[in-house]
């Protein structure tokens, strides 16, 4: 038996090395995208769970009488808290950097560390987070400390000159990438009443870090606080959430190993086809049932070992690739960089590959049993074979006849075997076309209502966040320089702050807050910009018809999106065009700076789910909007403390121009390099284009190697085609129609899916924005669509070429 086994094997070591080397890439596929996915997400959860802050939930400006009621509530495990200051201005530049009081225990809840110098411990001594290297031990600043206090529910703005001493450098890898530079004072907390404190306060529940925004909502239900002070920890979130939806029983990776197990099993079959007449030979020269399936058996465990081993070492050599190269979390580009790059296998990983190669010859082994019994039992024929014996009986004048029916025979033959690379190319370019098709509807949104350069983020932005605005923000005659440069278009000036609405009581709806009481602070964003794009495409909506009124005028956002229903809800329902409301805003007199109340008049309504179809630019989302001529009325001066702009000239240049025309004392940002919007868009489609090549590549792989054994399968059926008069162009010509038909599928198959995808996302946009309209790009939908059509035409035609000569009756 040892020695039929050998010569067995030996005598087709080609077509058992095609289907071991099948299956083997096969077993690798799956195997690398599981263990490096796996294994990034382990990388990255290990990362954030080493620089990540512990906190649940973070509140800002949280008064003493607040901060006693949340240490003693139910669901609250720990508190830590720090006097809470607003900035820190710099007599000698203007530069503005935020400022915190010190707290050991906060530093280390937020993971910063030491790296150089000592901790404070006299007062006005300060701990730098120096992201840019811009301070050095023993440095001494002056200037400024601004700070907000409460009294008696009302909110006021104070400065304080001070000298801060730098004792030390504090560093964190991960906050690199989402902070800025930041000062940690050991100030005198003398300096306010102990009842008009403000603090930042870092809280954690009893339940850890699960359901983080249901136990911060029930927080503030439960303690009446406003929403805008607390925001539980979305980094946290995310990192446990998405840890805990990568287990290695995920239905991903199981749905990885059942492409991988049909695959498999397919060639498998396929190969079969070829051993059963082996087969049915060895029993009729003698051979035992027992001997059949010992050799049957023996070959299956010789594919599945060869496979398994050789798929198992490709497999980790791209797993290696993959980890270094292929973004599978939700880290950005940046911050990819610096995670490492270890494997973690798991047993798991073993068993998967195990089903991918057991399963398949399992079922082989059976199929050919059966068909070998079978077959010996009845030399009955099959019912294709019966019809192939009729289509050979129909008279030769009607040839395209013959060759139109044994062509259908076997377009139902061997679609099982053929359906894997049918799907595999469907599914990858439906998603494509779906999300290039949702991209271009975002875009034409835009253009078509002719605020392309109004919501598209722009190529460049310049812009004083972190200056002092009253005396440093870009004015009007910035603007009209930059105007002026012809290689500076589509220019974007904006001016953002926050201030304080004072409720008349009443006016909020339910579900935004069920506080009802007359002088309720809320704080909102103010935004300021030219609102002609808004009243163009109708976003801003109820206007009053009068402009009679010496008060400033606002716009008033409308609806917030709540996530427990999908819906935008009201925020205001006690609200009209022409109502009056109070504003508390910072004001400069002089040296300082005080918060009053100005009273303005509201002019109109932005429509949030409007403005949320078109906005694609997240610098313009804001509570209240105002025009620059109203914002000049209500300060008593216009500044903007950002600008953007389109240039077809490189970063220097444009530098170099701005520095002579307004000076230098802004941050100039390249947006294209930052991970903004159109950047998450390149990391999408990038994603795209890798998973359209890997599949691709495996499908024209699949194709090639299914058609090699196919071809040896109907090698006698070429030879009958050939002797009742069909020419060798003709057998080939069945061939490639043939897979002109896969190929129309898998295209059908393309189209319907990617209708569906558009259909299924505008029906439920058409629920939470109700004037989302439908947009397919049906040149694109139809063409790209045929890309596997044009793929199995290509596949077939090259490999029937490579065969054209072996179809002939002479061989």
């Amino acid at each position: 038996m040892k020695k039929l086994l050998k010569a067995y094997l030996k005598s087709n070591i080609k077509i058992i090395s095609l289907v071991i080397f099948i299956m083997s890439i096969s077993v690798a596929g799956s195997f690398a995208i599981m263990l490096s996915e796996h294994s990034e997400y382990i990388n990255h959860y290990q990362f954030q769970n080493k620089y990540s802050s512990l906190y649940g939930c973070k509140g800002e400006s949280i008064t003493s009488e607040e901060l006693k009621k949340i240490s003693n509530t139910d669901n609250v495990k720990s508190i830590f808290y720090a006097l809470s200051f607003e900035n820190f201005v710099d007599e000698n530049n203007g530069k503005i950097t935020e400022i915190e009081g010190y707290n050991k225990s906060i530093l280390d809840l937020n993971k910063i560390k030491l790296i150089e110098g000592k901790y404070p411990l006299n007062k006005n001594e300060a701990l730098v987070f120096n992201i840019n290297n811009k301070y050095k031990v023993g440095d001494v600043l002056k200037g400024d400390i601004y700070y907000k206090t409460n009294d008696n529910g009302v909110t006021n703005l104070h400065k304080k000159s001070v000298k801060i001493k730098v004792v030390g450098i504090l560093d964190n890898k991960l906050m690199r990438y989402t902070s800025k530079d930041k000062y940690f004072v050991n100030l005198d907390s003398d300096i306010i009443s102990e009842k008009n404190r403000l603090f930042k306060v870092f809280i954690n529940f009893n339940s850890e870090y699960k359901n983080l925004d249901y136990e911060t909502n029930k927080l503030i239900a439960l303690l009446g606080i406003n929403p805008e002070k607390l925001n539980f920890n979305r980094d946290i979130l995310q990192t446990t959430t998405f840890i805990s939806n990568r287990k290695l029983d995920n239905p991903r990776f199981e749905n990885l190993v059942f492409s991988g197990i049909i695959f498999s099993t397919i060639t498998m079959i396929i190969y079969s086809k070829k051993r059963i007449d082996d087969m049915k030979l060895l029993r009729v020269v003698g051979g035992s049932k027992n001997q059949i399936m010992l050799l049957l058996a023996s070959e299956g465990i010789v594919i599945g070992i060869f496979a398994l081993l050789i798929g198992t070492i490709l497999g980790l050599l791209l797993s290696l690739f993959l980890i270094n190269n292929a973004n599978y979390t939700l880290a950005s580009s940046d911050l990819f960089k610096i995670i490492p790059k270890h494997i973690h296998y798991d047993i798991y990983f073993s068993i998967y590959t195990l089903k991918i190669i057991t399963i398949p010859v399992l079922i082989a082994f059976i199929y050919q049993l059966l068909k070998v019994n079978r077959g010996m039992a009845a030399n009955n024929k099959s019912s294709i074979e019966k019809m192939i014996d009729r289509i050979i009986m129909v008279s030769l004048i009607n040839r395209k006849s013959v060759i139109r029916k044994v062509s259908s025979i076997n377009l139902r033959k061997y679609i099982v075997y053929l359906i894997v690379p049918v799907i595999l190319l469907a599914l990858p370019i439906s998603n494509y076309i779906y999300v290039k098709n949702a991209y271009e509807h975002s875009y034409s949104n835009a253009s078509q209502s002719g605020i392309s350069t109004m919501y598209a983020n722009r190529n460049y932005s310049i812009n004083k966040y972190d200056y002092y605005i009253p005396d440093y923000g870009f004015t009007s005659n910035d603007i009209l320089k930059m105007s002026k440069l012809r290689s500076i278009k589509n220019l974007l000036p904006i001016n953002s702050s926050n201030i304080i609405y004072i409720s008349k009581g009443g006016e909020f709806s339910k579900l935004y807050n069920n506080d009802f009481n007359r002088n309720k602070e809320f704080e909102f964003s103010l935004l300021c910009f030219d609102k002609s794009y808004l009243t163009k495409n109708s976003i801003i909506y109820n206007t009053i018809k009068k402009d009679d009124s010496n008060f400033p005028k606002v716009y008033l956002k409308d609806k917030f999106y709540y996530r427990y229903n999908n819906k935008y809800e009201d925020i205001y329902t006690k609200m009209n065009a022409g109502d009056y409301i109070t504003l508390r805003i910072p004001i400069k007199r002089g040296d300082n700076i005080k918060y009053s109340d100005i009273k303005v008049q509201v002019a109109g309504f932005v429509d949030s789910a409007k403005l949320s179809t078109y906005l694609r630019n997240r610098e313009l989302v804001a509570g209240i909007y105002i025009e620059p001529k109203e914002y000049e009325k209500m300060y008593g001066y216009i500044r903007y403390n950002s600008i953007s702009f389109d240039s077809d000239d490189n970063r220097k240049i444009i530098y170099e121009n701005l520095r002579k025309l307004i000076g230098s004392e802004y941050e100039f940002n390249d947006i294209n390099s930052e991970r903004d919007e159109q950047n998450r868009e390149k990391e999408i489609f990038f994603e795209i284009y890798t998973n359209l090549i890997y599949t691709g590549l495996v499908s024209v792989f699949s194709i090639f190697s299914s058609l090699k054994i196919i071809f040896l399968m109907r090698k006698n059926e070429n030879l009958v085609m050939r002797c009742v008069g069909a020419s060798r162009a003709t057998v080939r010509k069945m061939y490639i129609l043939e897979g002109l038909k896969y190929g129309l599928i898998s295209s059908i198959i393309t189209l319907s899916l990617t209708l569906y995808k558009i259909l299924d996302d505008y029906l439920f946009l058409k629920k939470v924005f109700s004037n989302t309209e439908l947009y397919i790009n049906y040149y694109k939908l139809v063409v790209l669509s045929f890309v596997p059509f044009i793929i199995f035409f290509g596949c077939y035609f090259i490999a029937t070429a490579e065969k054209y000569r072996e179809f002939s009756y002479h061989k």
